[in-house]
C-alpha cells in the first residue's frame, strides 16, 4: 500500500511540474536552462539582462546572414564568430565541442524568437516574452526565418540525393559502401 501511495504522489508531483512549465512557457517566462547568447541571468528570478558586446555580435550575425540575396553562409559565420567572439568568452554557455562555434549554434541563434522579445508557447505560436528584451528587429528576424526555411529545403534535397551507382561499390580497405558527394 505504501508503494502505491508513493507512486501516486510521484505522478501527482510530475503532473504539477509539467503544468507549471506549460504555464510559464505559455506566458513567455524564462524556463531554467542555458540563457541565450547576448543575455545573462538577471538579479531577480526569471529575468535576463542584455550583455552589450554579445548582443552587438548577435545583431551582426543576423545582418550578415540576411544581407542581400546571398548573405553569409553558416560555415563562414562560424569562422567569423570564432574570431570576434570565441566560445570560451561566453560565461553562461555550455561548450560541448571544445572552443569552436558550430553551425547548429548559429542556426539556433537565427531561429530563436527571444531575440525579437518573443517566445513560442506550447502550440508553437509566437507570444510576447516577459523576460527577454528584443535585440533584433522583427523584419530582420522574419527575413532570417525565410532564409533558414529555404536553406533547410535545399539541405534536405542534397542529403537524400540518390545516385545510380550509390552503395554498389565497397572499399577494399575498410569494407564501407562508397557514397557520392
Amino acid at each position: 500500500i505504501l508503494a502505491l501511495l508513493a507512486e501516486y504522489q510521484l505522478k501527482e508531483i510530475s503532473t504539477d511540474i509539467r503544468a507549471a512549465k506549460r504555464f510559464a512557457k505559455n506566458h513567455g517566462r524564462k524556463l531554467k536552462g542555458v540563457t541565450a547568447i547576448g543575455y545573462r541571468d538577471g538579479e531577480e528570478k526569471n529575468t535576463v539582462v542584455v550583455v552589450k558586446r554579445e548582443a552587438e555580435v548577435v545583431r551582426q550575425v543576423f545582418a550578415k546572414y540576411t544581407k542581400d540575396v546571398d548573405g553569409e553562409s553558416m560555415h563562414r559565420l562560424t569562422q567569423w564568430l570564432d574570431e570576434v567572439l570565441p566560445m570560451q568568452s561566453l560565461k553562461n554557455q555550455k561548450v560541448k565541442r571544445g572552443d569552436k562555434w558550430a553551425v547548429t549554434k548559429v542556426r539556433r541563434i537565427l531561429a530563436n524568437p527571444a531575440y525579437i522579445g518573443m517566445a513560442l508557447n506550447t502550440d508553437g505560436i509566437l507570444i510576447a516574452s516577459t523576460c527577454y528584451p528584443a535585440i533584433v528587429g522583427m523584419k530582420v528576424w522574419r527575413k532570417a526565418q525565410k532564409k533558414l526555411a529555404a536553406n533547410q529545403g535545399a539541405r534536405e534535397g542534397k542529403r537524400y540525393r540518390v545516385h545510380t551507382l550509390g552503395g554498389l561499390l565497397t572499399c577494399d580497405h575498410c569494407g564501407t559502401k562508397m557514397r557520392i558527394k
